[in-house]
């Protein structure tokens, strides 16, 4: 053995020393023989290069010389020529290492061969021929040349410009500028046909960067490619890839995008077997499937790679990160898809894995996606929404049949639009486990959204939905299971359990399954229930479960729902329940209901129902609520199939309350329709039961039908003025309606004190009649209203009535002869109880704004009233009341008044109208126009005769004329306040009263006047008092603040002139009257003569001015309450001789009647008459007792002095008498004038002249009794000591 290697060894070695001896003669050969002659061996170089390339190739120039240990060669100007033998690429500069190896292989072999700063041109014809320095290389390739390059160890290009021509497609000029390529065929390599290269290039665009490329093959001949197999890769920094779509053809029209990117791509059997590629792009924006918006990827990076190796193609990313204009985000994504073929049947496989996915993007990347029409539309109709995390999908199909899939998620707010029959959702969150043999599903949801489209008209909000829902398939069976789903909401709150069994289940088929659900629900606001209502109820139910439970509280809300979903609702062929076919059942008890159950019905309130849908039915059952004021006792509401093509709700209510809310149910239901307004303004009390039956269609909730009973039981019907209603007391009776009619009969009940009963009816006319008839009494009549005329009715009496109401109109009638009625009236309109008498008002309406009223009160009064709306209301426009004559109604607006009478006694009404009525109308009734004929009429105990007043409106007030025996002369009333008299008088004449003296009458109370005096402005030429002439009148007053003002009262003749003016207190406290007043007499015997005393004094002069006070009006003058003061002075007269019955003097002192003596009856002490030269006094008037201590009247024959009273209401006196006669020539006694004073003195002169000696010592006398019989009395001293007692004459 040791031989033998001893030998191999000096083998090799004797090998080693021949090739090194070979390769010394071979160096020398090259250094010594080659290099000194190279120029002789340039154009064989050249030769063999062309022969090599197939192209004619000239060498300008050759220097040598050595790179180590290798012979270096550096060819200079070569020329290449094209087929026509033109320079078509010329080249600077080449050099090559010459390999030793050459000597082995017996060819020439390069160790090394660089060209260098190269500028070839590559052009493209319009045709598609590609030249590259002007040859045309689609013609037959010479393999030779490119195998030989490929066999030598190093082939490189430095510095290279290449400019690309594109003709074809119109581009502009490309270059690559400092381009270096680099082929290495290493000799252990080539040994295996192993190569591989590196380039890298500057484009001219699309990148500042300089683009690399490399890679490796195998492959021993350039003919025979279908051997080769190898890889090739390429790098790309901030890219612009749209910038080179002049030049390339995209898969897609690139709009935008720059990044940088690695490819990798291997073929082997003249195909590509995979192709993998690094992409770290942005602003990616591309515009596909012919769509007019681009898709934009505003980041891509990742590992994406294709293979199709064993039959199968393989798609697989792995670190796809993904951020679109879309909203699509993705991150960390990676997954496969393959296919192949199998068994001579299309198989596909995928699997995908993302971190996170925002289902939204799906529906807008589906443009991009050249997904089926179909599919498109579903995908658009659904509108996906939410996050997915953690996606995991599997996909596994043979021959189009899924045989495999698997989706494992976690969501949130997961969301689908309802399309088709597939529900929607919104905001879900949970997980998902899935594939092909079940699955499930947990959800753990706030504040989502159901959609069941086509099952409930809207959404269903979830403050919260909890629970787990799984499924497991095998073959043709499904078993879908609910558990404990929990669901809470502003609505409801509650949990489902359901199971669903869809075996035997053919797609497309009807029958949909078995399913066995149960709910339990509570917490529900009844006003959210139409969430709830399924859409199969129908429209004309829906509405009106929609308007009709307006809110309540639902507790214990039941769901079961259990059989085929082909046979739901489970009722058979007459719409009865089946239990064999299933259950459909909900129940609830519902708690303050808010109802509207019909179009104009009042709502009923506090409602407790317990609802049931079962079937096709609807009940529901009221336990208790209210309508107002009305309790329900029992409802039941019913439909009885919903469904139905007119679907009917029946109810059946009783209710019970106080009347007033029976009448509001009324007035607030279409019942008011057939009352025609009846019952608009009734104020009530009271219990009534109504009992109601309605049915309802749903398609027209205004044409219900219903029929009902009201029991009255004690009730009230309030009385109202405005209507003229009385109140009606103890009402009992039945009333029956219908949406048709409104009847009642002999419903009994109390009216003005009286019984009384009435009945009603309508007919087809709608007109509503009510006929009435009782007995009134006066209490009951004087409750409704109290004046003075209804006051003065006593008794009772039998009555009669109609009301007939058409809406808007009424008419009423009302009758009654008045028997056992009395009317305390003066006459002609008072009556006895047993005297009949007819007595009727007819209200006529003409039309909705105007009436007519006809009244007649037996033959003594009539009236006609037409009135018309004004202001809102009813108001007079015209009419007429006749007295004793048939009233007619007036042309002229205004109420008119016209009659005759035989006698009126006006005290008799003043009287009545004195008293106090705090009912009456401050406006009372306005009279416009009056024509009345009175033949007597007595007024303040005087009479009028032969009476004429006329009244007619005027410009400023209402123009009277009045012609009487007494009065005749024109008058104005203007109805401002109190009122204002404006009177010129031709004739003014007081009649004397009837009255004859008597006893004082009884003190009154003397209090405030409810309503003043009118303001007067009074002038009469003609002024009489009885029989006396006074001469002219004026007068004038007014009122201001509660006090009428006497301005001015005057009366005036030749003789004397009486003015006085003052004001009347219309107080709470104390009313009084005031007066202050002056008469000036220029003849005292004439004035006299006026008073009805003539021959009493002859001439003489007077003046007497003062102050009267009295408690109360001027026209509640008593002389027990005068108070006041006068000063009398008088002159130059003479009392003549005085005839028995001379009477009173008309007061020169007082208002009042004066005693005997003053009216100057001295017949008992003249014969001839008495003359006087002055009479003066001083008077004080308290409570109708008048006191003088300083009366003087001095004549030719004696001086009187006089004090004392006299008391004016009971016409006594008390006085003190001085005398002290004149002893002259002539010895007269001057005549005395003025009050009891004079009368006294006139008695005593008598004494005087019949004894004038014996009395001058006993000249003072006391003077009592009454003004009719003075009593004379002797004065002594004891009497004078009485003068300081309390005087006597006070009563």
């Amino acid at each position: 053995m040791m031989i033998h290697l001893k030998r191999l060894y000096r083998w090799v070695l004797y090998v080693f020393l021949l090739l090194l001896i070979i390769f010394i003669l071979a160096a020398l050969a090259v250094r010594f023989i080659v290099f000194p002659n190279i120029d002789q061996y340039k154009d064989d170089i050249a030769a063999y290069a062309s022969e090599k390339i197939g192209q004619k190739i000239t060498i300008g120039d050759i220097e040598t010389g050595w790179d180590g240990i290798s012979p270096h060669f550096s060819l200079k100007d070569i020329e290449l020529f094209d087929a026509e033998n033109r320079s078509a690429f010329h080249l600077n500069n080449a050099e090559a290492n010459i390999s030793w190896l050459s000597i082995p292989l017996l060819h020439p072999h390069l160790s090394n061969l660089v060209i260098n700063q190269p500028e070839i041109t590559i052009r493209r014809k319009a045709d598609g021929s590609i030249y590259l320095a002007g040859i045309d290389l689609s013609g037959p390739s010479n393999p030779d040349f490119t195998n030989w390059l490929l066999s030598q160890r190093e082939v490189s290009i430095k510095n290279a410009q290449v400019v690309w021509l594109d003709e074809l497609r119109k581009a502009p000029p490309l270059s690559l500028k400092q381009l270096n390529l680099t082929l290495a065929n290493p000799t252990w390599r080539s040994l295996f046909g192993q190569h591989k290269f590196e380039l890298s290039a500057l484009p001219s665009t699309g990148t500042s960067h300089v683009v690399t490329a490399n890679g490796h093959f195998v492959g021993r001949d350039i003919s025979k490619l279908d051997t080769w197999h190898g890889e090739l890769s390429a790098q790309l920094k901030q890219a612009d890839l749209a910038v080179w779509r002049p030049w390339l053809d995209y898969p897609v029209n690139i709009q935008t995008g720059t990044g940088d990117a690695q490819i990798s791509v291997g073929f082997a059997d003249a195909k590509i077997e995979r192709i993998k590629t690094h992409a770290a792009l942005n602003n990616l924006s591309l515009v596909v499937n012919k769509q007019t918006t681009p898709f934009v990827a505003k980041q891509f990076t990742g590992d994406i790679s294709w293979s199709d190796l064993k039959n199968t193609k393989t798609i697989l990313a792995d670190n796809i990160k993904l951020r679109t204009n879309t909203g699509l985000n993705i991150n960390n994504g990676r997954g496969y898809y393959s296919t192949s073929t199998k068994k001579g049947k299309s198989w596909v496989k995928t699997d995908i894995k993302l971190d996170q996915f925002n289902l939204a993007a799906i529906k807008q990347l589906a443009p991009y996606l050249q997904l089926p029409e179909n599919m498109t539309a579903k995908l658009n109709g659904l509108s996906p929404v939410g996050e997915l995390q953690a996606l995991s999908l599997g996909y596994e199909s043979e021959a189009g049949k899924t045989i495999a899939y698997k989706v494992n998620s976690a969501f949130k707010h997961l969301g689908l639009t309802a399309y088709q029959k597939i529900p929607g959702f919104s905001n879900l969150t949970g997980k998902i486990e899935a594939d092909e043999d079940g699955g499930e599903v947990t959800l753990q949801s706030q504040k989502a959204m159901l959609d069941l489209k086509d099952i409930l008209r809207w959404p269903i909000p979830a403050d919260r939905l909890d629970g787990h829902i799984s499924w497991k398939i095998n073959d043709d069976q499904a078993k879908i299971k609910a558990e404990d789903v929990f669901i809470s909401s502003p609505h409801i709150t509650g949990t489902v359990n359901a199971s669903y069994d869809m075996s035997g289940v053919k797609s497309g088929n009807f029958k949909k399954g078995f399913l066995d659900l149960s709910g339990k629900f509570g917490k529900g606001d009844a006003k959210y229930a139409l969430f709830y209502y399924p859409i199969m109820l129908g429209k004309p139910t829906l509405h009106w479960l929609d308007t009709s439970i307006l809110a309540g509280r639902a507790e214990d809300v039941n769901v079961t729902v259990k059989g085929n979903l082909a046979d739901f609702p489970y009722v058979n062929t007459n719409n009865q329940l089946d239990k064999k076919l299933g259950v459909f059942r909900v129940t609830a008890k519902i708690s303050d209901v808010l109802l509207e159950y019909g179009t104009g019905w009042p709502v009923i309130e506090g409602l407790g129902l317990d609802m049931l849908f079962e079937g096709k039915r609807m009940v529901l059952n009221a336990n208790k609520g209210h309508i107002f004021g009305n309790k329900i006792i029992k409802s039941k509401a019913e439909i009885a199939q919903l469904d139905a093509d007119f679907p009917m709700l029946h109810i059946v209510s009783d209710v019970e309350g106080p009347v007033v809310d029976g009448v509001k149910f009324v007035n607030e239901s279409p019942v008011k329709l057939v009352t025609q307004g009846f019952t608009d303004q009734l104020k009530t009390a009271g219990q009534g039961k109504l009992s109601l039956e309605l049915n309802i269609p749903m398609q027209d909730l205004e044409a219900a039908k219903y029929k009902g009973v009201y029991k009255i039981s004690n009730g009230t019907i309030y009385a109202d003025a405005n209507a003229g209603l009385p109140e009606l007391g103890k009402l009992n009776g039945v009333l029956n309606f219908t949406e048709n009619s409104l009847t009642a009969q002999n419903v009994s009940t109390e009216i003005l004190g009286g019984p009384a009963q009435f009945s009603l009816r309508t007919g087809s006319d709608k007109i509503l009649r009510v006929s009435a008839n009782g007995r009134v009494t006066d209490a009951g009549i004087k409750k409704l209203v109290s004046n003075r005329l209804i006051d003065s009715m006593q008794g009772s009496t039998d009555w009669a009535g109609e009301i007939t109401i058409k809406k808007p109109l009424t008419d009423v009638s009302l009758r009654s002869n008045l028997l056992g009625m009395a009317i305390q009236l003066p006459p002609p309109f008072g009556k006895t109880a047993n005297q009949p008498l007819a007595f009727n008002i007819e209200k006529k309406q003409l039309s909705a704004d105007s009436d007519s009223i006809n009244i007649s009160y037996g033959n003594a009064v009539s009236a006609k009233i037409l009135r018309t709306e004004q202001a809102g209301k009813l108001a007079l426009e015209r009419g007429d009341i006749g007295i004793n004559v048939a009233a007619e109604l007036p042309a002229q607006a205004g109420l008119s008044l016209h009659g005759k009478m035989d006698y009126v006694n006006a005290d008799d009404w003043l009287a009545l109208f004195s008293k106090p009525d705090s009912n009456a109308d401050p406006r009372g009734l306005t009279i416009g126009k009056a024509d009345i004929a009175i033949q007597k009429l007595d007024i303040f105990g005087r009479s009028l005769n032969a009476l004429k007043l006329s009244a007619q409106p005027g410009t400023t007030g209402l123009l009277l004329t009045v012609d009487s025996q007494e009065i005749t002369g024109n008058a104005e009333w203007q109805d401002d306040g109190n009122g204002k008299i404006i009177a010129r008088l031709k004739n003014l004449t007081i009649p004397a009263s009837g009255e004859t003296a008597s006893k004082p009458a009884a003190k009154k109370e003397i209090k405030k006047l409810a309503k003043g005096y009118p303001a007067l402005d009074v002038i009469a030429e003609n002024f009489q008092l009885g029989n006396k002439k006074l001469g002219s009148l004026e007068l004038n007053a007014f009122e201001s603040n509660d006090v009428w003002v006497i301005q001015k009262l005057k009366i005036s003749n030749p003789d004397s002139t009486l003015a006085a003016d003052g004001n009347w207190y219309n107080w709470t406290r104390n009313p009084n009257t005031s007066l202050k007043f002056s008469l000036s007499v220029s003849n005292i015997g004439n004035t006299l003569k006026r008073f009805g005393q003539p021959d009493a004094v002859k001439g003489g002069e007077a003046e007497i001015a003062g102050q009267l006070q009295w408690s109360g009006s001027p026209h509640e003058f008593e002389t027990s309450s005068l108070n006041g003061s006068f000063k009398l002075d008088a002159a130059k007269g003479q009392f003549l001789k005085v005839q028995p019955g001379v009477g009173r003097l008309f007061g020169l002192l007082s208002l009042q009647s004066l005693p005997r003596r003053l009216s100057l009856d001295f017949r008992d002490l003249f014969s001839d008459g008495f003359a006087f030269d002055k009479i003066s006094a001083n008077a004080k008037i308290d409570n109708g007792i008048m006191r003088s201590d300083d009366f003087f009247m001095t004549g030719p024959a004696a001086e009187t002095r006089i004090k004392g009273e006299t008391n004016l209401v009971t016409e006594t006196q008390r006085l003190k008498v001085k005398v002290t006669p004149h002893v002259s020539d002539s010895l007269s006694l001057a005549a005395l004038a003025g009050g009891p004073i004079a009368g006294a003195a006139a008695f005593v002169a008598q004494k005087i002249l019949k004894d004038p000696f014996n009395k001058i010592a006993s000249s003072e006398y006391i003077i009592i009794g009454t003004w009719d019989k003075p009593q004379e009395v002797e004065s002594d001293k004891s009497e004078s000591q009485k003068t300081n007692s309390v005087s006597p004459l006070h009563p």
